[in-house]
């Protein structure tokens, strides 16, 4: 199977459903073009059901995953796509009880935990939809930031103790495993803020300007956390060093409304920092 048919497999049978695409069309010609050299691979069948599925082509895909159960019936992938079918189908009950089967035979398989926290999250049930997501992650071979800002958000919402804690835990992994990543580190920093954690918030910030070179939005917000730490000089320092960012830019863009309304902001917050 060549790379770009292996991704969107992949992608196909996570837990979401997939939203029609305006070259869906294309997707299923390259996938059928592919099934004739590989007439027996399931992966295939699948993403072509998902591809249907998400175009509302129902009874299709219904008949493409017969004819992948056919190849294997113990697939855990068929089942799933079998289980999306059933909630694309309104037929949620159906599609849970699916989902708590496919776990229960394919406690290893990340994406039937994946697809049962989306259905525990529409059902109100956080406990258990936090559960499954640790699951997910810990039996993932391929992730996406995704993955864990959903399972961090839940345990921010969720809020017992030890939570946002667990949150910033499961975020650092994120990092750890996919890199510098935007999203991570300023859910991260702000969750550090949450805890008090002022200098690991900073630190976020730190490694985003190291990787991806110093940006406006990202001194502010560094600025924002030196005030919370009742450090207003050193605020006041990060104040100076998004004006000067913003004066640095090219003149149409530094002279735009929107860009002298915000310098202004900036002078006129760093001045008040440095009247603490």
């Amino acid at each position: 199977m060549n790379r770009r048919i292996l991704i969107l497999a992949s992608l196909l049978i996570s837990c979401g459903s997939v939203v029609a695409h305006p070259d869906a069309r294309e997707s299923l010609q390259e996938i059928d073009k592919q099934l004739v050299g590989n007439p027996l691979d399931v992966s295939l069948l699948v993403a072509k059901a998902a591809v249907l599925r998400g175009v509302e082509e129902l009874d299709a895909a219904s008949k493409t995953l017969d004819e992948a159960e056919r190849l294997a019936p113990a697939s855990p992938e068929v089942a799933l796509g079998r289980a999306q079918l059933l909630l694309a189908c309104d037929n949620d009950r159906g599609a849970r009880m699916m989902a708590d089967a496919i776990v229960r035979a394919h406690p290893r398989f990340p994406n039937g935990w994946e697809f049962l926290a989306s259905l525990q999250q529409k059902a109100g049930e956080t406990d258990g939809a936090i559960d499954s997501l640790r699951k997910h992650l810990a039996f993932s071979e391929r992730f996406h930031a995704d993955d864990f800002t959903a399972c961090a958000r839940l345990l921010e919402t969720r809020a017992k103790p030890g939570d946002r804690e667990e949150a910033v835990r499961i975020l650092d992994d994120g990092i750890a495993k996919l890199g510098c990543m935007t999203g991570l580190h300023i859910m991260a920093a702000n969750l550090e803020v949450s805890l008090g954690r002022h200098d690991a918030a900073l630190g976020h910030y730190d490694a985003l300007a190291a990787r991806y070179r110093p940006r406006p939005e990202w001194a502010v917000a560094r600025a924002g956390i030196l005030l919370q730490a009742n450090r207003p000089k050193d605020a006041a320092a990060a104040f100076d060093a998004a004006i000067a960012m913003l004066d640095a830019l090219p003149p149409a863009r530094r002279e735009g409304p929107e860009v002298v309304k915000l310098r202004a902001s900036l002078v006129t917050q760093r001045e008040a920092a440095l009247q603490k």
